[in-house]
C-alpha cells in the first residue's frame, strides 16, 4: 500500500510491474494513515477485515495513531489483519546499525499488538524491510513492516505466508501476504539433480519458458519464466 502517491502515477507502477488485478483509491490528507478493507473470502465462505497501516516516523504521532487504533478494535471483527509500514520494532534484533537506544520504538508497539490481541506473522526472505540508503558506518537498516493476524484469522488461513520481496530503488522492501495453501511448498528445500540437464524434455521446457512473452519490469519477467520452468 502507498498512502502518499496519487492514483495515477500508483497505477502506472502496478502496469509496470505486471499487475492487473488491483483497487486504489486516492489519499485525502496527511491525516489518514491506515485503510479498513472488508473481505468477503466466497471460496471458504468467510468474512474478514485488513487494516492497511502507515505510521508516522514520528514519535509522538505514531503513539496517538496507535491509541486511535486500539480504540478502532471494535470496529473489526476477530478474523482481522492489520499490515503495513508500522516505522517500529518489536526487539534489539530488528534494527542493524545507528543509535542502539530505540525503547521509544518497541515499547508502544507492543502495547498496540498486545491490546489488539494480533500475532507477528513472521516472513520469508530477508530480515531487514527498510534501509536509510547510505553507505559504511552510517548504513542502517531495520524491520519497519510486517503483518499482524487475530489467532481466529490465523485458524482460517492456516497456510498463509508473508514474503519480504526485493525492494526495487525504494527504502522499502515490498510485502506480499498469500494465503494461497499452495504456497507451503516454497518451505521445502530445492535439490537440483544435474542430470536433468541432459534429458531432451527438461531442455525443450526451459527453452519453451524462456520463449514465452511476459509484461512488466524486468526482474518479475524473469521471475515468471523461471517459474514456469
Amino acid at each position: 500500500m502507498e498512502m502518499k502517491n496519487k492514483c495515477a502515477l500508483v497505477k502506472k507502477q502496478l502496469r509496470r510491474c505486471g499487475f492487473g488485478n488491483w483497487s486504489i483509491v486516492d489519499p485525502r490528507d496527511q491525516q489518514d494513515y491506515f485503510l479498513h478493507v472488508c473481505i468477503t473470502d466466497s471460496l471458504i465462505t468467510a468474512n474478514w477485515d485488513m487494516l492497511f497501516v502507515y505510521a508516522s516516523s514520528v514519535d509522538s504521532d505514531r503513539i496517538a495513531q496507535f491509541n486511535l487504533l486500539e480504540n478502532y478494535k471494535s470496529q473489526l471483527k476477530k478474523e482481522a489483519v492489520v499490515i503495513g509500514d508500522f516505522n517500529s520494532l518489536l526487539n534489539s534484533r530488528e534494527k542493524k546499525g545507528g543509535n542502539s537506544n530505540f525503547n521509544y520504538k518497541i515499547l508502544p508497539f507492543r502495547n498496540l499488538i498486545n491490546n489488539l490481541g494480533l500475532m507477528d506473522m513472521g516472513y520469508m526472505g530477508p530480515h531487514m524491510t527498510w534501509n536509510n540508503q547510505r553507505d559504511g558506518p552510517h548504513h542502517i537498516k531495520e524491520r519497519l513492516d510486517r503483518a499482524l493476524a487475530t489467532p481466529h484469522w490465523l485458524f482460517l488461513y492456516s497456510s498463509a505466508l508473508v514474503y519480504h520481496l526485493e525492494d526495487l530503488r525504494s527504502d522499502h522492501c515490498p510485502i506480499l501476504l498469500s494465503m494461497d495453501p499452495t504456497m507451503e511448498k516454497a518451505k521445502r528445500r530445492f535439490t537440483f539433480d544435474r542430470r536433468w540437464a541432459n534429458l531432451q524434455k527438461v531442455q525443450n521446457v526451459i527453452f519453451g519458458a524462456w520463449q514465452q512473452n511476459t509484461n512488466g519490469h524486468k526482474l518479475f519477467q524473469v521471475f515468471n519464466k523461471l517459474k514456469n520452468c
